[in-house]
């Protein structure tokens, strides 16, 4: 198992569509919408690294309106040894 961020920037006004593209893929887990230099922010969980990479460069970078993406790699805790539940931070 293999999982990462992948945090996309988009061309103007496609935010929503190339929002709702990203999140139908099986392998996206969570998107989201954020404001900044990028403007959609994903988790992915693949069966391996190539996979990421197979999954980035044939699917998510091919969506219109899709500029360029970072990819993040996540490296512990390992996914299979991640909690299923990660309780919210408590806010002070």
């Amino acid at each position: 198992m293999a999982s990462a961020f992948v945090i996309i920037k988009v061309e103007n006004r496609e935010v929503e569509e190339v929002h709702g593209e990203v999140e139908a893929l099986t392998e996206v887990i969570e998107a989201y919408v954020i404001n900044g230099v990028y403007e959609v922010f994903t988790l992915v969980h693949t069966d391996s690294m190539p996979a990421i990479e197979k999954l980035v460069k044939e699917q998510i970078e091919h969506i219109e309106g899709v500029n360029s993406t970072l990819t993040l790699i996540i490296l512990e805790p390992e996914p299979e040894e991640a909690p299923e539940d990660i309780p919210p931070p408590e806010v002070p």
